[in-house]
């Protein structure tokens, strides 16, 4: 028996060096990484003469995928009135959902989830100026099809600038 790996719309794979003995009830198969989200086997006989015959109906299976996409790279920050824009790269994985943002007023201070998925690779985090805060540090992460999420980017520094007066003078003393 010779075991067969296919992947949607490609032709199979001969998984097996050499045939499997005739009463092998199973073959594990220890694929690397799978690009696809759904995989199929077929097994074929061969006769005392060594000739194959015609693959059975191929049965197809989900693919656990418990690895997590690639951490964003080239993550930045840029504050314009009332709003702070950030932009990354794509992450070249072939089935990422999107893109998680935190926001924390310190470095290393605690991080708050500021958005859902976001399937583009920018957002603009509009923020109070009257709020007093001017400075806010985010982290980013890669989220994939299946909910595997990447590890958080380093912090990156966002600024908007100080556009409140300061408070008028006052005459103390003539």
């Amino acid at each position: 028996i010779n075991v067969y790996r296919s992947l949607p719309r490609k032709a199979g794979v001969k998984l097996t060096e050499t045939p499997l003995p005739l009463r092998a009830k199973n073959y594990t198969d220890r694929p690397k990484n799978i690009p696809a989200l759904i995989i199929g086997y077929s097994l074929t006989a061969l006769d005392s003469a060594g000739s194959e015959s015609d693959k059975s109906f191929e049965h197809t299976i989900p693919v656990p995928d418990i690895q997590a996409p690639d951490v964003p790279q080239f993550f930045i920050a840029q504050g314009e009135r009332g709003r702070i824009l950030l932009a990354w790269s794509r992450s070249q994985a072939i089935y990422i959902q999107g893109y998680e943002l935190e926001r924390s007023t310190t470095t290393n201070g605690t991080y708050t989830l500021i958005s859902r998925v976001i399937p583009d690779s920018t957002f603009a985090d509009s923020l109070s100026p009257s709020a007093g805060k001017t400075a806010f540090w985010y982290r980013l992460r890669s989220v994939d099809l299946r909910g595997n999420r990447s590890s958080w980017t380093a912090a990156t520094l966002g600024k908007i600038p100080d556009i409140i007066a300061p408070p008028a003078p006052a005459i103390s003393s003539i």
